[in-house]
């Protein structure tokens, strides 16, 4: 199926909003004399998710969250909303569920996570695990506890916590 066949399959939105958090062009100078590949291995990953980011605009409305920090040229964030933190005006509370991705896993993605839940509810916001980076220096056991995981498989959508059922009927599928 070609990317053109598909955008024209799917005629509306989902009420769910995808947030792409602190993809940032410059890593902190303080990381980076640490870890001195981060930029090169963000840059990658923001690559991969601007891939991703083409299939999710058909489904979902994206928006991005950079603190007000320049986003990397990576990830083409202009068809999208920017945000400059989580509580900001633009970013409506009436969307059904708020998925959180980008970097870094454990760290701003779960912080920006905690920060939505308090303004639109607990059980409406999670974060993607296999769309968001773990910082060089964490693990993922520490990461199981305080939100809701997903993954997100292109053709199933948000599965919770990783899991993934083999019985389920595709809405991309003829």
């Amino acid at each position: 199926m070609t990317d053109n066949m598909f955008h024209q399959r799917v005629k509306k939105l989902k009420n769910e909003a995808v947030i792409v958090v602190d993809a940032w062009k410059q890593c902190y100078e303080h990381d980076t004399e640490r870890y001195p590949r981060l930029e090169y291995e963000c840059a990658a990953f923001g690559t991969y998710l601007d891939s991703v980011l083409d299939w999710l605009r058909t489904r979902y409305h994206i928006y991005h969250c950079g603190g007000g920090r320049a986003l990397m040229d990576e990830i083409d964030w202009t068809p999208d909303i920017v945000l400059k933190h989580m509580h900001d005006k633009k970013l409506p509370e009436t969307h059904d569920m708020y998925y959180i991705m980008g970097f870094h896993l454990g760290r701003c993605t779960h912080t920006k996570g905690w920060n939505l839940q308090d303004r639109v509810g607990y059980d409406k916001v999670g974060v993607v695990w296999n769309l968001s980076m773990l910082f060089p220096e964490d693990s993922y056991t520490k990461l199981r506890k305080g939100i809701k995981l997903y993954n997100y498989i292109p053709m199933r959508g948000f599965t919770e916590d990783c899991g993934f059922c083999t019985n389920f009927e595709n809405p991309l599928w003829p």
